[in-house]
């Protein structure tokens, strides 16, 4: 189960960040319990920037970020959260179990990785007895998913988490996402693949140029921009002229 469940974990407030020409926000945003919410935008949007600042990575010029109503900048905050990021790449000298079992007892996580999640990710056994050096991108990502989402931290952050999977790895980590958030976890991740997003996602937050341009469900994100697919919602919302 996921733990300490708070209705909004949390809440973005008047964000701004800057770097060399490019500006982020202002961003307001709130992130609820139970919910899966996809930050999509192009490259450069923001969207990185953006994840790091609420993981506590960034410390933004201006605004405020706040995990079950504390000040996110707070030490303690950071067993509210989770986060993977875009490159992960685990230590090359260690096994997949050995960096499983390392990174969660970091994490204060004192009990084995389910096997239902690593069957869910196609992480066998074999795998997991091998070098991470020896692994492919694909698999060394899911090793980090698997952790990431075995803390059972309230809200998980995840910077292009579908990044190097195969199709059937796509879907197993969909499901697993899925799971997570029917236990009442906060899910919060970008991406650029619009597949399976309106049977997947809570909300969509399309990022553009750093500001927000819409907020909102699949079907609405559609049906504002008066299209068919999500793809074509996005590029028009983007490009409203």
């Amino acid at each position: 189960m996921v733990a300490a469940q708070i209705t909004h974990p949390v809440t973005v407030a008047g964000l701004s960040h800057k770097m060399g020409e490019f500006r982020l926000g202002p961003i307001d945003l709130t992130l609820a319990s139970g919910q899966c919410i996809a930050l999509v935008g192009g490259n450069g949007a923001g969207k990185s920037t953006l994840l790091r600042c609420i993981a506590g990575l960034i410390s933004p010029r201006s605004g405020t970020i706040r995990l079950s109503g504390l000040p996110a900048s707070l030490p303690q905050n950071r067993r509210h959260l989770a986060y993977l990021p875009e490159r992960f790449s685990p230590p090359h000298y260690l096994t997949g179990r050995e960096f499983l079992n390392y990174y969660l007892s970091l994490c204060d996580v004192h009990q084995e990785i389910s096997s239902d999640l690593l069957r869910t990710l196609r992480l066998e056994d074999e795998t997991l007895f091998r070098p991470v050096r020896k692994l492919s991108k694909g698999t060394a990502q899911k090793l980090g998913l698997a952790v990431v989402l075995s803390t059972n931290r309230p809200v998980l952050i995840m910077d292009e988490p579908f990044s190097g999977l195969d199709p059937e790895a796509r879907l197993g980590l969909r499901t697993a996402m899925a799971a997570y958030v029917r236990q009442g976890g906060c899910l919060f991740f970008s991406t650029h693949l619009f597949e399976g997003m309106d049977d997947f996602v809570t909300r969509i937050v399309i990022l553009h140029e750093g500001q927000i341009r819409f907020d909102g469900s699949a079907a609405s994100c559609r049906q504002d921009a008066r299209t068919e697919t999500l793809e074509q919602a996005f590029l028009r919302l983007i490009h409203p002229s």
